[in-house]
């Protein structure tokens, strides 16, 4: 299966999330930055990597 893209999110563990990179994996320093930025509010998450076409989910 080809996928149309790939993007990087942190998910917060109260569901929120950001992205850090698109087609390209973020670099140590941006996943240090996210990391002390959900350590400032009392959160953890995760680095994740979506892939497809994300923008379409659900339209036709």
């Amino acid at each position: 299966m080809a996928y149309d893209s790939a993007r990087w999110i942190v998910l917060a563990r109260d569901g929120r999330h950001s992205t850090l990179g698109r087609n390209t994996a973020p670099d140590d320093a941006e996943i240090a930055a996210a990391c002390a930025a959900l350590a400032s509010i009392g959160l953890a998450g995760w680095l994740v990597r979506l892939e497809g076409d994300t923008g379409r989910v659900g339209r036709r």
